[in-house]
């Protein structure tokens, strides 16, 4: 049950706050609907599915519009993503250029690498780097009606590794092809992107506590320390370590993800419940940067230790040949 006046006020005040951003969204779509995005057709209705999904830095709800046109009605399932959080966790976690990232990808550099195969399709996005709240909004179509879902697993299995690896290196793929035929377009292009160190000075402490955490009980057990003591030292400043982690080197950088983790990835199954096509979502951490970061992200994050050492070498030829 409730216990305080205060609970009360508080859940009204979540219920306006809800039936406002469903108020805007409603506007939102009956524009699009009105110029031409979803085709041709009038506006008939919006019916939201879920709502208010917890992310890292957006708000997600899940919605159908309807359209009127020919005696057929057409509905489009949609994901929408917009920026609802208060303005002090969008300065720490910097999610305006998150935000930013990710509609630039959508909207100009995913079309433009010719990787819709390994995408949602995307409708609408737009990006005021937190100027105009209210008008950050970004509108794909939703890919679980479609028969794609994230895995359920705590890992990914092996055929979900196999295609998860064969499609990352055919993203990756798409930057060389870019740079090899359009380099100058694809170098303006990857200037869109923008890096972000989410955190501060508390969240530095917090680092250093765990990494030394982690990385003293082994010293304590090895023979030789030092390459340890090196790793301590490259990683005891979070920021540093990370602005040289993304420090693109040539010839091998590409537009990568930045976040290739299961949580990123939606997968379609067979009848015997096996991997055979997976698409990638969410590109708020993408840039121009290493390769490896994206294998190593995958591999490391999302594999037991048997399994990477059992088909290293196997998952590495999987991801070249993609």
């Amino acid at each position: 049950g409730l216990e305080s006046s205060s609970d009360v006020s508080d859940i009204h005040v979540e219920t306006r706050r809800s039936q406002r951003n469903m108020d805007k969204l409603d506007n939102v779509l009956k524009e699009l609907v009105a110029s031409g995005v979803f085709g041709p057709g009038r506006f008939s209705y919006v019916k939201v599915n879920s709502n208010n999904e917890s992310q890292l830095y957006p708000d997600i709800t899940y919605c159908d519009v309807g359209i009127e046109h020919g005696p057929v009605p057409k509905t489009h399932q949609l994901t929408v993503k917009t920026q609802q959080r208060p303005e002090c966790v969008r300065k720490v976690m910097e999610t305006d250029k998150l935000f930013s990232n990710e509609v630039a990808m959508y909207k100009v550099i995913l079309p433009f690498l010719k990787a819709d195969d390994l995408t949602p399709r995307f409708f609408h996005g737009r990006s005021t780097m937190g100027a105009e709240l209210k008008k950050d909004i970004l509108i794909l179509e939703d890919e679980r009606p479609l028969g794609f879902t994230k895995s359920k697993g705590l890992y990914l299995d092996y055929h979900e590794i196999v295609v998860a690896l064969r499609n990352l290196g055919k993203f990756h793929g798409y930057s060389y092809r870019a740079k090899n035929f359009h380099s100058h377009m694809f170098s303006s292009l990857t200037g869109m992107l923008q890096a972000s160190i989410p955190g501060d000075e508390h969240w530095d402490v917090a680092w250093r506590c765990a990494l030394e955490r982690g990385v003293r009980p082994l010293m304590g057990r090895a023979d030789d320390r030092s390459l340890l003591q090196q790793v301590l030292n490259r990683l005891y400043d979070p920021r540093k370590a990370m602005k040289n982690l993304r420090t693109p080197r040539e010839p091998f950088a590409v537009i990568y993800h930045g976040e290739c983790h299961k949580e990123n990835i939606l997968f379609h199954y067979n009848e015997k419940g096996n991997a055979t096509d997976s698409v990638f979502i969410d590109f708020q951490m993408s840039l121009y940067c290493d390769p490896s970061i994206d294998i190593v992200y995958l591999l490391y994050l999302n594999t037991t230790p048997d399994v990477r050492d059992k088909h290293w070498d196997e998952f590495l030829k999987i991801y070249w040949k993609g």
